[in-house]
């Protein structure tokens, strides 16, 4: 039986290490029928390489949403504030840029109300357990429905 153990190896701190070379972003690469493609994988958040996320969004925007999401509410006698989270979720979404790109969200009506009465029904089944995971259901669905233009 081979019970030979291999050698032990001395860490150096990361400053001292030689033949080291400088993070790049990862590159992917793909042959299909002979052709060799190359793909740069980008990373959110500005570091190695990646784009950075900004928004135009203002907190008066926001004001104003909340305010005309209360009066639309209160004349549809509570029924709008089942809607309100998807239009909070597609007013930040599309306020997101992506470099010269910006976040649009697709989400339409017809999809809002089956998501609605999906989660009506998964609410009275579970006695109300369900209703604490309606805004990650409401935000996956809506960033599912959002593209870069």
């Amino acid at each position: 039986m081979y019970s030979e153990t291999p050698p032990k190896r001395k860490h150096a701190p990361q400053d001292q290490e030689e033949n080291v070379e400088p993070r790049s972003t990862p590159t992917i690469n793909v042959n299909i029928d002979n052709t060799n493609l190359q793909q740069q994988t980008v990373l959110a958040g500005g570091w190695d390489g990646g784009q950075r996320l900004s928004t135009n969004l203002s907190i008066g925007d926001v004001i104003v949403h909340v305010l005309l999401w209360a009066i639309i509410s209160i004349f549809t006698l509570g029924i709008g504030l089942l809607f309100w989270p998807y239009a909070l979720v597609k007013m930040v979404l599309n306020s997101i840029e992506v470099g010269n790109q910006r976040v649009q969200c697709e989400l339409d009506l017809g999809k809002q109300i089956g998501h609605i009465i999906l989660w009506a029904i998964l609410i009275v089944l579970s006695f109300g357990l369900a209703a604490r995971f309606f805004i990650i259901g409401v935000i996956r669905t809506a960033i599912n429905s959002s593209r870069l233009v």
